[in-house]
């Protein structure tokens, strides 16, 4: 599996890789020996897209790094046809007008914030300044 993730072309191959369904068994059952009315259970495009950003990207940025073969720039750019992620973090940031596109920005204001925001070293951050005073 991971050979063929990281020999993928496109955002699209990968997410196909890593499209699965659950077991008969699971089709209608919530939990075991409790039987429910059948319903197809597939792995979500939102839920691979973000195995993609958070766990397949990282593995793939860290082993070309380890074996030399930099070809990071695919990998980054499949977080930017990325959507941006929708969490508590990325959701204040855009409360407070900044505009998020892709997932390769959502990444960069969970990063700014754990460095700056989680630190108090808003005056050290450029975003910092401009949600506090209006101005770069």
């Amino acid at each position: 599996m991971f050979k063929n993730i990281r020999n993928a072309g496109d955002l699209g191959e990968v997410r196909n890789l890593l499209q699965t369904e659950a077991s008969p068994y699971w089709h209608t059952h919530h939990t075991f020996g409790r039987v429910c009315a059948p319903v197809s259970r597939r792995t979500s495009t939102r839920f691979t897209d973000l195995l993609i950003l958070n766990t397949v990207i990282p593995v793939l940025l860290a082993y070309s790094r380890k074996t030399g073969q930099f070809t990071s720039d695919r990998f980054i750019n499949w977080a930017g046809e990325l959507k941006a992620e929708d969490n508590r973090v990325v959701r204040e940031f855009k409360q407070e007008g900044i505009c998020v596109n892709n997932a390769q920005e959502s990444q960069a204001l969970l990063q700014l914030y754990n460095r700056y925001c989680l630190k108090n070293k808003c005056l050290q951050c450029r975003w910092g300044i401009y949600l506090l005073y209006g101005k770069y």
